[in-house]
């Protein structure tokens, strides 16, 4: 389903620092599928207004032992006007 928004996604992409200054925290947790390169995950949420359309994010940030951090877009859908994060 999420491929019905790719220009979206392209347009989130342009906008990915401003996107992650603006979103809120809403769940952490350490790795525990035993993946040794991963570290802690970090989930995130956020609104978004796209050519006038109010859309809800969700994505995620995984920590890694190299000390990277990993970005990955979990779900874009549009939100109600009167929508407000968690």
């Amino acid at each position: 389903l999420q491929n019905i928004y790719l220009k979206e996604h392209l347009i989130i992409l342009s906008k990915i620092g401003d996107i992650i200054e603006q979103a809120k925290l809403v769940n952490q947790t350490l790795e525990n599928k035993g993946r040794e390169k991963y570290i802690t995950w970090h989930y995130y949420c956020c609104l978004i207004k796209i050519n006038n359309i109010k859309y809800k994010l969700v994505f995620d940030v995984v920590s890694r032992i190299d000390g990277e951090n990993h970005y990955r877009l979990q779900r874009i859908e549009k939100a109600d006007i009167q929508s407000t994060l968690p």
